[in-house]
Parts: C-alpha cells; sequence; structure tokens
C-alpha cells in the first residue's frame, strides 16, 4: 500500500514476499534510510551543503517521474539538489567512459563493447553496445535485494573478492540465514551458497 492507503502500482511486486515478511528473519526497509538516507541527511545538516546525485531516470520510474518533475536542478525544493546525470542513459555513461579513456573502479573490470572478450582490442570509434567485464551495478554491498535473480552470484562474487567481506555479511549481518530461506522457497535445484 502507499502512505494513503492504496494499492501502490510500484509496490505490487512485493506481495510475493510476505512470506518472508512473516518469517523469523529480521527485514525491514530502514535499512536503506539507516545505510544510505540518515548519513546523507546528517551531513546536509552539519554543513548546509546540497548533494549532487548520479541518479538516472531510465534507472526507475519514480526517478523519471521526479526527473520530469524537476528537471537537473531542483534548487527551490525543501530539499535542494542537483540531478546532473538525470537523462543520461547507462549507455551514454559506458561509450563515455571508452571515448575518453576514463579509469573505473576495480569491481566493474573492463568497459568492452558486447562481444568483446577482455584484452582485446576493440576497434575505434566502437559502436556498443558496451557492458562491464565485472559488476554491472554496485549498489548497496551488503543489499540482497534481486540476489535470487542471479543464483546469488553477487555475494559469489564478494567471496572471491573480499572473503572478511563476505563473512560479515554473512555472520554479522544474519545474511546467511536470510539466502538459505531464499534458497529453500524461491530457489530450488540453484547452487547453494555457504
Amino acid at each position: 500500500m502507499d502512505r494513503n492507503g492504496k494499492k501502490s502500482e510500484y509496490r505490487q511486486g512485493y506481495t510475493k514476499w510476505l512470506p518472508l515478511y512473516e518469517s523469523d528473519i529480521l527485514i525491514s526497509h530502514y535499512c536503506c534510510v539507516k545505510q544510505n538516507e540518515e548519513p546523507i541527511a546528517l551531513y546536509e545538516k552539519q554543513t548546509g551543503r546540497h548533494p549532487i546525485l548520479a541518479l538516472m531516470a531510465e534507472e526507475a520510474a519514480r526517478r523519471k517521474e521526479a526527473y520530469l518533475r524537476t528537471g537537473c536542478n531542483s534548487f527551490e525544493s525543501e530539499r535542494p539538489l542537483s540531478k546532473p546525470m538525470g537523462f543520461w542513459r547507462a549507455q551514454d555513461v559506458l561509450r563515455y567512459t571508452v571515448e575518453k579513456q576514463l579509469e573505473i573502479a576495480e569491481p566493474y573490470g573492463e568497459v568492452v563493447e558486447v562481444g568483446q572478450v577482455p584484452g582485446q582490442i576493440g576497434f575505434f570509434p566502437s559502436c556498443g553496445p558496451f557492458k562491464c567485464t565485472g559488476e554491472q551495478r554496485t549498489g548497496c554491498l551488503f543489499c540482497p535485494v534481486g540476489c535470487h535473480l542471479t543464483s546469488f552470484e553477487k555475494f559469489v562474487r564478494l567471496k572471491a573478492y573480499n572473503p572478511k567481506l563476505y563473512d560479515f555479511c554473512m555472520e554479522e549481518l544474519g545474511e546467511k540465514k536470510l539466502l538459505s530461506w531464499i534458497e529453500k522457497n524461491y530457489r530450488r535445484g540453484y547452487k547453494q551458497i555457504s
């Protein structure tokens, strides 16, 4: 439901997770608030500065609607902010990275044309489409949302890339129990994560 008690068009996909909500696994939408929103709000309050966000309208319907309402900048709003990447698409970012030969963070690997092998010299100008050889999106490192759609690959890669952080997620944050529950109830027949 939305905050007015009506069915939300954005939240209908959540109904399949009601059994998880009713399980003994602690879950909450406040994770994103605590990890992302509160630290930014505190920083804004302490410094008087406002964010420049790399949100792209193509990433979600809500972001598109917000971008269409305010454009790149919404300085007159209750919470002033700037979204200069709003009209960019993911392919625009990857193309720009290739054309300007920019370095990217290690988890993304290299930017290559689809079908190109890592390390292979491409023909320029590249036409695309492009992809990263590593992570396509990083998002929140600890967030398990959507991992059931990719055989838990995010955590498999994390285990290989940073075993200590993987152990922290599984044991300290309790994600091992969560992923086991998801695997048992939604992922039958897929490789077990340990």
